[in-house]
């Protein structure tokens, strides 16, 4: 179709211009040529839309809250052997939910734990994590108070043992400077004893002789005299003379 056309247009083209006489030419009207009808393009037809297959509503996870710190057993027995400790206010995975005991799985392995140790509630489960924690506090607080009261009677038992000591110990350095006086006078006494006995032992006896008289003349007229001796031992005589 498109070379039907450009032919059509060469064909007017050359006839547009008419030779007349000896080289004159006669200039015509120049006649428009029509554009090109275009065509329009045909229209693709739209395909049928599929439908998509209906998917499948996934099953919702029950997810429940531990109470305490909970054992995790191999078996729906208190018995049975335990696989793991589950701490408390941790969201375990229902398996299959009993009256007593529940199939869970914690993420990181599948047991049973003990129905009246779960709750759907989170705020409980926090609830009792809080509680556990609180008892934990006091429970060290008290431990570190008996420590403390046990440290401080342990010192003052210490210091009142050594408060005894020190005063037994001053006991016995006095009673130990009192028997070493005694028995320094003692063995004083003794040898003063013994430096007695020695001197009377070496005093030599001497001869007793006469230090002074006395005399006293007759006084009654009887013609008779007296003297009074004093010798050297101490002892006295009268004589008549």
């Amino acid at each position: 179709m498109k070379k039907k056309c450009l032919i059509m247009m060469l064909a007017v083209m050359m006839a547009g211009t008419v030779f007349v006489g000896c080289g004159e030419k006669t200039e015509t009207a120049a006649v428009e040529t029509p554009k090109a009808t275009e065509i329009p393009k045909a229209t693709e037809t739209p395909k049928e839309t599929e439908t998509p297959a209906p998917t499948e509503t996934p099953e919702e996870t029950m997810v429940m809250y531990t109470l305490a710190n909970v054992p995790l057993r191999a078996d729906k027995s208190k018995n049975a052997e335990k696989l793991d400790t589950v701490p408390v206010n941790t969201d375990v995975e229902i398996l299959e939910e009993g009256d007593t005991w529940c199939h869970v799985n914690t993420g990181a392995a599948e047991g049973y734990i003990a129905r009246r140790f779960l709750s759907s509630d989170k705020k409980e489960a926090e609830a009792a994590a809080k509680k556990i924690e609180e008892a934990k506090a006091q429970e060290k607080a008290e431990k570190e108070a008996a420590e403390k009261a046990a440290k401080e009677q342990a010192e003052k038992e210490q210091a009142e043992q050594a408060a005894r000591e020190a005063e037994e110990q001053v006991a016995a350095e006095e009673a130990a400077r009192i028997a070493e006086e005694e028995a320094a006078r003692a063995a004083q006494q003794q040898a003063e004893a013994e430096a007695q006995e020695g001197m009377v032992i070496e005093e030599i006896p001497q001869e007793r002789y006469e230090v002074s008289r006395e005399n006293f003349d007759d006084c009654d007229g009887s013609g008779h005299g007296y003297a009074i001796i004093h010798y050297s031992d101490g002892s006295t005589e009268q004589v008549e003379y």
